[in-house]
């Protein structure tokens, strides 16, 4: 699946607002270990999947399937990365806490 990495600050803070559906993977790299300032909402976006990653890229929490109009989603644990992903990734790809996500673009 395609990957883009929100690399600068209007890739960031438009993220997946304003798109019908989400058919690749958004990566937001945080640049310190956060838990609170990986916080986010589904303002005007689609359905997705949510995932926070460790330094490592370890899964510390997820969300499935999550809805439009959501405000205050946050991780229970600090992270890295922030990992979008379409509806029902995590089902179809088995995610669970702990487990390494292998990100290549």
């Amino acid at each position: 699946m395609r990957l883009e990495i929100a690399d600068s600050l209007s890739k960031k803070a438009l993220g997946i607002m304003f798109k019908k559906r989400m058919d690749y993977l958004l990566l937001f790299p945080l640049g310190y270990e956060t838990r609170f300032g990986a916080s986010i909402h589904s303002f005007f976006c689609p359905y997705f999947d949510v995932m926070w990653l460790d330094e490592k890229k370890k899964v510390v929490d997820f969300r499935e399937n999550v809805r439009p109009w959501t405000l205050n989603i946050t991780p229970k644990m600090a992270c890295h990365y922030i990992l979008e992903a379409p509806p029902r990734y995590i089902r179809k790809n088995r995610i669970s806490i702990g487990k390494t996500v292998k990100i290549t673009g």
